[in-house]
């Protein structure tokens, strides 16, 4: 290893870059080691090693070093029909690599596999500094004695799947995000888009979430989704596209436990969505707008399709709608939900 790469190492893990430093987290030795283990984010095959001070990252192409002090939460979430389990490193402030920043380390950990290690430490200091928080060695599934060696030595709490379940008893409800398909995990605290790329959203940071729904082309009435529309109070807006539509009911529950304002959004497919009011228990009507409000909107949307069927292009009109979903709430419209 280069002087250079060790260096530029050392600045990305928070460290000060001094020849000190660089020799001190060099030569300390590790407490624990995992071998050949699958990084999501960022991506590689890497050995993790866990330091007296800092986790440690090692690739073929790179060396990345974290110190605990900037790992503010572990997040250990099985992955739905899957035998692997993510175990999530939360940082602040994030690791940077060339131009990127990364907030969370994205572990995958085989589930089944069993490991026994003995840690790297004198009796000394688990007698003393790391008592009742760490023991002499560990047996058990690897992702479990992962977390349990990095928080006794960094001291950082874990969040594991709480109370909601889907349909099939799973964790996480499968859904993309743009063009990626991928886990929303709803938690205590906030939902978890996962694992690439990962997005945290608390519940505190968001404005209100909206249901929609949709049938892709050619499609029976069975075959209809859910978009679930998340909006933060900062303005940001996330479409989470493509959820079964039979896990509505857990998710609006769940949701509506967090105390979350939630609403359906309405659908001018009226030729192919006719059982979105009775599917989404009464439909299209926000948990505070009051009636005066839906029946004003609902008339202008009658004036609109009125003044289509009296023009020359109603037939135009009613392909387009076709193709393209309107969501209404609060006198707004999101227009340009394709159908897929």
């Amino acid at each position: 290893m280069t002087v250079g790469h060790l260096a530029n190492d050392a600045v990305l893990g928070g460290h000060d870059g001094t020849w000190e430093t660089i020799l001190k987290y060099s030569s300390e030795a590790a407490v624990d080691t995992y071998e050949e283990i699958a990084i999501i984010i960022p991506r590689g095959r890497r050995t993790v090693e866990l330091h007296l001070s800092f986790l440690r990252l090692h690739g073929q192409a790179d060396d990345i070093k974290i110190q605990y002090s900037s790992i503010i939460r572990l997040f250990v979430l099985p992955k739905p029909n899957s035998p692997h389990t993510f175990a999530v490193v939360t940082l602040d402030p994030p690791i940077r690599k060339g131009r990127t920043l990364y907030p969370h380390i994205v572990i995958q950990f085989m589930t089944e596999v069993i490991v026994k290690t003995d840690l790297n430490l004198s009796r000394d200091l688990l007698a003393g500094k790391y008592k009742d928080k760490l023991e002499e060695s560990y047996m058990g599934p690897i992702h479990e004695v992962f977390t349990k060696v990095l928080c006794g030595l960094s001291g950082a709490k874990v969040t594991r799947p709480g109370s909601y379940r889907t349909c099939q008893g799973e964790y996480a409800v499968k859904t993309s995000l743009k063009s990626e398909h991928r886990l929303l995990y709803p938690l205590g605290k906030g939902f978890f888009f996962l694992p690439e790329p990962p997005m945290l959203i608390l519940y505190e940071e968001v404005e209100f979430v909206g249901f929609g729904s949709y049938r892709r082309e050619g499609a029976g009435k069975s075959d209809c989704y859910l978009d679930l529309l998340v909006k933060r109070k900062n303005g940001q807006e996330h479409i989470f596209r493509n959820i079964q539509r039979n896990e509505y009911f857990n998710l609006f529950n769940f949701i509506n436990g967090k105390q979350l304002k939630t609403m359906n959004l309405g659908d001018e497919q009226s030729d192919e969505d006719e059982d979105f009011g009775s599917f989404m228990g009464g439909g299209g009507s926000s948990t505070d707008d009051d009636s005066s409000g839906d029946e004003s909107e609902s008339s202008e949307s009658g004036g609109e399709k009125e003044g289509a069927s009296s023009g020359g292009g109603g037939s135009k009109k009613r392909k387009w709608k076709k193709k393209h979903a309107t969501y209404r709430w609060h006198r707004m419209s999101w227009r340009g939900f394709r159908v897929r």
